[in-house]
């Protein structure tokens, strides 16, 4: 009875199932279940990309014609269907990783470090207590250093100009472009607020749109090249040479004087490096002084007296060396106030040595007075030291001592002084931290609070603490202060 049943079933459920299906394209072979009577078709693993001109246009729902055979409509109630959505962008994908895959390794290591430029740019920001800070601080001050010395020295001297003009374009415009770069690094140079550096770029550049320093920097930029248009460049027995429209770039001194601070900050040796800076100063200012003497011969008339410069039409004057030594004598004498250079004989020649003269007079007072205050401080320790061994002299002399303790006083002192033991280690490391403190007290780890038999057990990390604690002693070298055993 039931089989009678499910054998009449099976016809009905067969037809049902052929008509839902519709037409289906010719297949591999059929599974039977159950009943011979009852054949469901095997699921077929084809996967067919629909074409970009069957997808919507515009929101209207579009479909494939009945002409093509075996494609599914691509909208379900006006929205694609997630299985032709995912096999379009499956086919986007594809194609995209097809174009990467085609680029050139050199086109796509290029954009990387384009794009790690880009990155690494916008957050960029100058330590000014970094070596690259005080590195390019050199760069700039050579750049200045090279405009403060020739600029002067070819509006003047004109066969110093016409000697290599090439040379000195290529040599401009490239100081030239220091300052523009270096413009934008001082943008970007941080600076210390509440002990923390400050790293915020629109801040920095803000507050260096608002400083002089901008200013200056912006002065010394200005294109007075462009005068050359009118000028001309060439410089023939005449002064002042075009090239004194330049003097503006003067106006970036200041980083100079930034990089002789720094420099004599980290430097060992301070006085010798300030001693050095004023000689280099009062050589400029004499060069600067010869520059203008030979200027002003120029506009009297050479070889019209004594007191200006020789006649140049004679070879022996034309040369550009002895027109530079002969100016820089007659600088370094008057600034000096020496004073034996031929006598003015005209009211300009007057005046510009009277003026001279109090120029000198001044700088020089100044110049002076420095290098005193400063060999006077190289010697203060030794002085120092001095009148604590006179007075401990004085001493014995009051308390009528032996010769031989005498004697052996001396010779403590002389030890002291001769192994450097005579500073006070709390007076010069008082304004440190305690931790600067005991790393340059010990700058290696306290070995000799570890190893030592009174102190077992002591770690590394309490060796360091306590060595804040310990203090240098100085013994007489031929005294045995502890015992072996």
């Amino acid at each position: 009875m039931d089989r009678a049943a499910a054998g009449d079933t099976a016809p009905v459920l067969a037809s049902a199932t052929a008509a839902a299906a519709g037409p289906v394209a010719a297949g591999p072979p059929v599974k039977t279940l159950g009943s011979p009577q009852l054949r469901v078709p095997a699921p077929q693993a084809t996967l067919q990309v629909p074409r970009h001109s069957s997808l919507p246009n515009d929101g209207q729902a579009a479909t494939r014609t009945s002409e093509q055979p075996g494609d599914l409509e691509l909208l379900e109630n006006g929205v694609p269907s997630p299985s032709n959505r995912s096999s379009t962008c499956s086919e986007i994908v594809r194609i995209e990783q097809m174009a990467s895959d085609q680029e050139s390794p050199a086109a796509t290591k290029l954009g990387k470090y384009i794009g790690r430029i880009r990155k690494h740019g916008r957050s960029f920001v100058v330590d000014p207590s970094e070596n690259f800070h005080y590195r390019w601080l050199s760069v700039i001050s050579a750049a200045v250093l090279y405009n403060v010395l020739v600029i002067v020295g070819r509006s003047v001297f004109w066969e110093l100009q016409n000697a290599m003009p090439v040379a000195w374009y290529v040599f401009d415009y490239t100081c030239d472009g220091i300052y523009l770069f270096d413009m934008a690094l001082h943008a970007r140079t941080g600076y210390l607020e509440q002990g923390l550096l400050v790293r915020n770029t629109r801040k920095l550049i803000i507050r260096y749109v608002q400083s002089l320093h901008f200013k200056l920097d912006l002065i010394s930029l200005i294109p007075t090249d462009l005068s050359y248009l009118f000028l001309g460049v060439e410089c023939s027995v005449r002064v002042p040479c075009s090239v004194i429209v330049r003097l503006n770039r003067l106006f970036r001194a200041y980083r100079m004087q930034e990089f002789s601070d720094r420099t004599e900050a980290r430097t060992n040796f301070p006085y010798a490096f300030r001693i050095a800076k004023l000689i280099f100063l009062i050589l400029v200012i004499i060069h600067w002084n010869a520059c203008l003497y030979f200027a002003v011969s120029y506009a009297i008339g050479f070889g019209t007296d004594n007191w200006v410069y020789k006649n140049i039409s004679l070879p022996v004057y034309s040369t550009l060396r002895h027109q530079y030594i002969y100016s820089f004598y007659w600088s370094t004498l008057t600034l000096t106030t020496i004073g034996e250079v031929p006598i003015p004989e005209k009211d300009a020649e007057y005046v510009f040595v009277v003026i001279d003269f109090l120029v000198g007079v001044l700088i020089f007072a100044t110049i002076v007075g420095n290098v005193g205050s400063m060999i006077s401080n190289m010697n203060a320790a030794r002085a120092d030291f001095q009148h604590r061994m006179d007075s401990v002299k004085q001493y014995m002399e009051f308390r009528k001592v032996s010769k031989e303790l005498e004697n052996r006083v001396i010779k403590w002192f002389d030890y002291l002084w001769t192994n450097k033991q005579s500073l006070d280690e709390d007076k010069i490391t008082s304004m440190l931290p305690d931790k600067l403190k005991a790393e340059d007290r010990n700058p290696r780890p306290p070995r000799h609070l570890e190893e030592s038999e009174a102190l077992p057990g002591l770690r590394a990390g309490t060796a360091r603490p306590a060595s804040t604690e310990t203090k240098t002693s100085s013994f007489q070298p031929w005294r045995l202060h502890m015992p072996q055993g």
